[in-house]
This record gives C-alpha cells, sequence and structure tokens, in this order.
C-alpha cells in the first residue's frame, strides 16, 4: 500500500486496493510470439517492428489496427 509517497507493506488489502510486491513476486510470465525483449541489446519489439519506430511514426490506432492480424 502506499501512504504519503512511501511504500508500506501491510498484511491486510482493503476492497481495490493494490498490495506491494517487491521484484516479480506473484507476477506470471509466459513467451510470446507478440513481443520480443532484449534487455542486453536494448531491443523491444512489437509485432516485429521496434517500439521506437511505432513511437515516432504511429499513431495508436494504427498500432491497434496490427494487434488484430
Amino acid at each position: 500500500m502506499v501512504k504519503n509517497n512511501n511504500i508500506v507493506q501491510t498484511d491486510k488489502q482493503a476492497p481495490g486496493e493494490c498490495q506491494y510486491r517487491p521484484g516479480l513476486e506473484g507476477v506470471v510470465a509466459t513467451r510470446s510470439n507478440i513481443s520480443y525483449v532484449d534487455g542486453e541489446q536494448g531491443l523491444l519489439e512489437y509485432r516485429g517492428i521496434a517500439v521506437r519506430e511505432l513511437v515516432e511514426h504511429s499513431t495508436f490506432e494504427e498500432t491497434d489496427r496490427k494487434s488484430v492480424v
């Protein structure tokens, strides 16, 4: 929980409130053919297109249409 801009870990959680979890604890991850990430080389691709190119040259709507393919 966040109080006064500080993250506070508690045992109780109010309805609709997110609980702080360090690292990726509890996060489900899987392989994807939609995106590609290579952190060491700084690559992030969406459907084979560099995200930097999408940001610089595509609108949200154009990128969204690519997801329907």
